[in-house]
């Protein structure tokens, strides 16, 4: 099982989030910086959490048993950025430090 890790900054959530993600393998709580509020709309109730895609099947089943056992339910409501944000070059620079392709 994987533990929990928050970090709370004032910009580059998004590399907090998944670089170390990407690295261990471990979990990430992190809050919106104001690049996620300003291109993922990201609101004041929010966090960022981020999982492996291989652990996501076993995150969403944990979460409908919760609903199913307890009447839990975890998600309330998904949205999507209705554009591609500009992604300046120092991150795509990370990204390839981490492994990730462009």
């Amino acid at each position: 099982m994987s533990k929990y890790v928050s970090h709370s900054i004032e910009k580059g959530a998004c590399i907090h989030a998944v670089g170390p993600t990407m690295q261990t393998g471990e979990c990430q709580v992190t809050v919106p910086c104001p690049g996620d509020t300003w291109y993922a709309m990201a609101q004041s109730d929010e966090i960022i959490f981020t999982v492996l895609r291989e652990k996501v099947e076993d995150l969403v089943l944990a979460m409908r048993q919760l609903e199913d056992k307890y009447g839990y339910n975890v998600c309330r409501r998904f949205t999507m950025t209705p554009h591609e944000p500009y992604i300046k070059e120092s991150y795509h620079k990370i990204g390839r430090m981490i492994g990730m392709e462009q």
